[in-house]
């Protein structure tokens, strides 16, 4: 950047506003007046004054200076007096350096002077900083003060004046080589005093790498050296202007002190055109390299001239290359010249677009759509026509291509909305999981690229002028694109499956009660409606074209084709016919909906011989799995003709022979829902099986096994056996002895009986008295499970309840009698609790769990349960774990019972003796008892606290409950949870666990009011927060951070101490906009506006990403009344830093 005449590199200003600026000052700084002092070639020769000895030309000074000390002369205290003696008052060029730092205690200085001026400087202006002096140097990557590398007067015995002293600071003790070398590593350095010939100058670079040099800058006006063997570059002011140079250095200060309002009012004066001053243009030049300032750059200009200006400096040189990555500057501009060019400068971007080999990167490209998606007035049709032309290929969004044309129709540029429409269907083939009959279970499936409601809607508002100009061509559009799709599912799956289940058996009718979602039925839908309209004008055309597709082999193309010819108004009823016999079959499943309805639309105006021949076919369709779709076809037709005595004498026919009811839509397609419609369907009905006599029972549960794709089936007829069950006592009784006789051998019949009998309304007693009946045959029941659901029904009752101290003795021997009969080879689901609840093991458990609580209190646990469960304890295996899950998960209920029978039995097994039984047991505890008791509290504080460390034995649920538990361990019971508890915690949990701690605590303090948050806070979460921004007990996460700012709408009078702990370090990457939301709604800016403020730009500064910020952020920040000049310039600097404005 040019400042007064000189060229400073821009690198210096960044080093400056970053902190990574070093001045290093030489003599040439101390030497005008009123400071004067000696450079070291004069410092020399007063030295050498009355000593008969003279500094020839080719002499060094240090060697000199060397020499004299051999000759008893105190060089070093010589020095000090003749420095200290002139030393009188600091000068412009000292004041210039010091005020090249913004902040004064940052500043660092390295010298070779001998002089205290800069410390001078300070201390006028009543400040201090930290000062080194030789040899005792800091580490030299992280310097901070004024630095006297060749120590000063103050101490002579340490100046570096000789030879001698030079070789020990540089080579034999090298404290300022070492020093040196760290320095020029780190900094960004700028030399000033030194000249080309200056000895100390050698020295000082003899100790810098060659590489970069550009991050080692002099001061110079010796324009003729060769400053690149010093590795220097060098900055020239005009030769001897040494006042010059003072004027460039603090401007220079002023530079880099400007903020970025200061850059937004600078700008503003050339808004409209580039600056020719080429001082001013280098400043552009600055604003360029950085995103801030490019970003306020941007906001502030316009025009033609800047668009050309830029783009000679090559600011849009990545917009026009496909393969670049795109920088957030390059995000910026490219904002920027969609926003200047389009709809304003279209022939000058057109220029651009040309001069750059008609390429674009896509993000500009799709930048160019958006704004076109806008439709901004200003903007011609031909615009719109141009760029929607060459920039096709990068037209791939759906939702872009419904926003223009929403945009195109309303200018009634139909030509462009038939170009992005047939887009749509644009196809993707892809995998996916789990297909029936695929190998290895992976297969195919077609995505279009446009979803059914943008199709919908698009066509909604182009459906007339679409049918008028183009239904020919939708009409081979949509021919062409179902048969691609058929043919590809041919090339990928082979000939025996063409077309995947969802497209051939695709619902092409308009039903309130199925899904449109899919895009090939709006194909359809325009499909037929082209049909229509083409019909009208060419019935003959029309004709010959649905023959044709009848004749390819696509399902769907031939199912919507048939549906067209229903249709069509103007081919008469045995045409259709014949056209539909001719390239068709009744049989023709995957079209069999569109068959019914086109025969329910033609067959009354059909000849007889036509109608025979129709009839003709159904009785040939195929019957060796069922008689029903021959059957299902005479109700059809009878709906609509029921005059004709064939069909209904062939229905009679049927029916003898079958139990067939009619169907509700005996036309429709067996799609997944109609499946399961049919399947419930009964061979008999509820009342038909109460009146039946058992023997026909008998043979109906054993040995009906009709399972048709269509009709009655067994699942059916056991849903009515159970529907029976459950509403008839007395002939549930007579049917219970067939079963226990050995007369049903079918388990889904025991099934079915025992599920009817559990939801029943029978009375406890009826309950009884039919579980006793096959307590006595337990070798003949087949469904141990069931049995045990019943009793679980009979234990929870309130009738069990109040009768108990009656009936205990009863139900335990029952209970007894099924745990003897237990089936040990259970089927085990992922879920131990599952396994547990739907095992006749564990329902027994829980049974005696609630026949337990109905017993006196005072009782403690009695002897009988103890035993049961100790039994029970003593199993192995999976049914081990069954009985920890449920007896371990009542803990809190048995330890109330019997402490020591409870600690004894389950402390060691949920502490962690072994991993299985572990999981077991926290599994039923996470399940059953979700909750902290109190009066538990004191013995489960250091189960868990031995517990957590086996925290990675859990997994889903089991572990987040264990989670959960903790946390309200730490809230209500544990004294100090930053001593042992959290660490502990810390040191086994993963990411997510300690993102649902940290989750779960947010919730807990919205649930508390003012009162439990201050003792919570007070108590140990503020040390936790504190602990945790200080890395304590292990590196804070970025999540944590993010979760940590959602706690803040929580914290009421909290609120500042929460913000002075988190604003100790970086923010947040991210903050989500339910959390800035909340932080709005809280209104906590009302009563805390400063820390509010400071928390905002800290926010800002940090780069912190806001999902949507300007509705909330805005909010907060207009009720923060009563913040200072300072902090408002400080929030605003903040916002231009990132471009928002509010």
């Amino acid at each position: 950047m040019f400042i007064d005449g000189i060229n400073f590199p821009n690198e210096i200003i960044e080093a400056i506003r970053k902190n990574n600026f070093v001045v290093f000052a030489g003599a040439g700084a101390s030497v005008d007046a009123p400071t004067s002092l000696p450079d070291f070639v004069d410092l020399a020769k007063k030295i050498a004054e009355g000593t008969g000895e003279i500094l020839k030309e080719d002499d060094t000074c240090e060697a000199f200076l060397g020499y004299l000390k051999s000759k008893s002369i105190d060089v070093n205290k010589q020095a000090a007096e003749l420095l200290s003696g002139t030393c009188l008052k600091h000068n412009q060029t000292h004041e210039a350096i010091i005020d090249l730092f913004a902040d004064p205690s940052k500043i660092k200085i390295i010298t070779t002077n001998y002089d205290q001026m800069f410390e001078q400087v300070l201390e006028s202006r009543g400040l201090s900083v930290s000062a080194y002096n030789a040899p005792a140097l800091p580490l030299g990557n992280d310097v901070d003060g004024i630095i006297h590398v060749h120590g000063n007067i103050n101490n002579p015995k340490y100046m570096v004046l000789t030879d001698e002293d030079f070789g020990k600071a540089y080579l034999t003790e090298g404290y300022a080589a070492r020093f040196l070398i760290k320095l020029f590593q780190s900094y960004t350095i700028l030399f000033i005093g030194y000249s080309y010939r200056d000895t100390i100058l050698r020295y000082l670079t003899r100790a810098m790498d060659r590489l970069p040099e550009k991050t080692r800058f002099i001061l110079t006006d010796e324009e003729q050296s060769d400053w690149k063997l010093l590795g220097l570059t060098p900055i020239y002011f005009p030769s001897k202007n040494y006042g010059k140079m003072r004027e460039g250095l603090i401007k220079l200060g002023q530079r880099a002190k400007r903020g970025l309002l200061d850059w937004d009012n600078m700008i503003k004066e050339f808004k409209s055109e580039p600056p020719r001053d080429i001082a001013l243009d280098t400043e552009i030049d600055y604003c360029l390299d950085s995103v801030e300032r490019s970003r306020v750059l941007a906001n502030n200009i316009h025009g033609k001239e800047w668009i050309l200006a830029l783009n000679e400096k090559g600011v849009f040189d990545n917009l026009f290359m496909p393969e670049a990555v795109l920088s957030e500057k390059d995000q910026i501009w490219m904002q920027w010249i969609v926003d200047e060019c389009l709809g304003k400068e279209n022939e000058t971007f057109k220029i651009l677009y040309l001069n750059n080999g008609n390429k674009i990167h896509f993000q500009f490209a799709s930048l160019i759509l958006r704004k076109l998606e806008l439709g901004n007035d200003s903007i011609p049709d031909v615009v719109y026509k141009e760029y929607i032309i060459v920039l096709d290929s990068y037209i791939t969004d759906s939702w872009t291509i419904l926003r223009l044309i929403e945009i195109l129709s309303k200018r009634g540029m139909y030509s462009l909305c038939y170009k992005l429409f047939v887009k749509y269907f644009e196809v993707q083939f892809v995998f996916k999981n789990n297909a029936f009959g695929s190998k290895d279970g992976i297969a195919y499936k077609h995505r279009f690229r446009g979803e059914q409601c943008q199709i919908e809607e698009s066509w909604k508002r182009c459906k007339e002028q679409f049918l008028n100009s183009y239904a020919e061509q939708f009409l081979y559009f949509v021919k062409e694109t179902i048969l691609n799709l058929h043919n590809t599912y041919l090339l990928l799956n082979g000939e025996d499956k063409p077309e995947p289940w969802e497209m051939a058996m695709l619902v092409i009718e308009d039903r309130e009660d199925y899904s449109r979602q899919n895009p090939l039925y709006f194909l359809c839908t325009i499909f037929c409606e082209s049909c229509k309209l083409l019909e009208c004008k060419h019935p003959e055309r029309m004709k010959v074209f649905l023959e044709s597709c009848l004749s390819e082999s696509s399902a769907l193309l031939k199912k919507l084709c048939l549906k067209a010819l229903r249709e069509c108004e103007r081919i008469s009823s045995c045409d259709k016919f014949d056209i539909f016999i001719n390239n068709s079959s009744i049989s023709f499943f995957e079209g069999k909906e569109q068959i019914f309805l086109l025969i329910e639309k033609i067959f009354n105006d059909l000849t007889e011989d036509k109608q025979k021949k129709l009839i003709d076919e159904i009785e040939a369709l195929d019957t060796h799995v069922s008689e029903y779709p021959i059957y299902n076809w005479c109700v059809w037709i009878k709906k609509f003709c029921s005059t004709n005595d064939r069909i209904n004498e062939l229905e009679k026919e049927i029916l003898s022979r079958n139990h067939f009811e009619p169907r509700q839509h005996p036309e429709r397609d067996i799609d997944m829902g109609e499946a399961v419609w049919s399947g419930d369907q009964s061979p008999i009905t509820q009342e038909q099986m109460l009146e039946s006599d058992l023997q026909q029972l008998v043979d109906l549960l054993n040995n009906y096994n009709e399972d048709p794709f269509e009709g009655p089936t067994r699942w059916g007829m056991l849903k009515t056996f159970s529907e029976c069950i459950k509403s008839d006592y007395e002939w549930t009784s007579k049917i219970i002895k067939i079963f226990i006789d050995g007369c049903i051998e079918k388990e889904d019949a025991w099934q079915r009986l025992l599920i009817g009998i559990q939801d029943s309304n029978f009375k406890v007693d009826q309950l009884i008295a039919l579980i006793d009946r096959f307590a006595a045959k337990m070798e003949i029941v087949k469904d141990i499970c069931g049995l045990s659901e019943i009793f679980l029904k009979i234990v929870k009752s309130e009738e069990t309840k109040k009768r108990f101290i009656t009936i205990e003795n009863k139900l335990f021997g029952i209970a007894d009698t099924i745990w003897n009969y237990r089936q040990e080879d259970f089927v085990q689901s992922d879920r131990l609790i599952e396994t547990a609840m739907n095992t006749g093991l564990g329902n027994i458990l829980r049974s005696s769990i609630y026949m337990l609580s109905y017993c006196d209190e005072t009782q403690g646990i009695p002897e009988r349960y103890k035993s049961f469960w100790e039994k029970n304890l003593l199993l192995e295996g999976k049914e081990k774990n069954i009985v920890l899950c449920i007896l371990a998960g009542y803990f809190n209920f048995l330890y109330l019972r019997d402490q020591e029978w409870c600690t004894d039995k389950f402390a060691e097994i949920l502490s962690g003796i072994d991993q299985q039984s572990f999981v077991a047991a926290w599994e039923g505890i996470v399940y059953f008892s979700r909750y902290l008791n109190k009066d538990v509290a004191d013995v489960m504080g250091p189960i868990y606290l031995r517990a957590v460390k086996n925290l990675n034995w859990l997994e889903g649920e089991a572990r987040r409950g264990f989670i959960d538990l903790y946390l309200l361990l730490l809230i209500y019971v544990v004294e100090d949870p930053c001593l042992e508890y959290i660490p502990r915690f810390y040191d086994i949990a993963e990411e997510q666990d300690l993102e649902l701690f940290i989750q779960e605590m947010g919730y807990r303090l919205g649930d508390m009011d003012d009162n439990g948050k201050k003792v919570l806070w007070t108590g140990w979460l503020k040390q936790y927060l504190t602990y945790r921004y200080e890395n304590k007990p292990t590196m804070l996460t970025e999540k944590e951070k993010e979760l940590f700012l959602s706690w803040l709408p929580e914290l009421g009078q909290l609120f500042e101490e929460a913000v002075n702990i988190i604003c100790q370090d970086k923010m947040a990457q991210h903050i989500d906009t339910l959390s800035l939301r909340r932080l709005d709604k809280s209104k906590l800016v009302l009563q805390y506006p400063h820390p509010m403020i400071r928390l905002l730009t800290k926010m800002l500064n940090d780069g912190t990403k806001f999902d949507y910020y300007g509705e909330y952020l805005g909010n907060i920040y207009r009720e923060c009344k009563g913040i200072s000049q300072e902090e408002e310039k400080e929030f605003q600097e903040a916002l231009l830093k990132r471009g928002m404005s509010i």
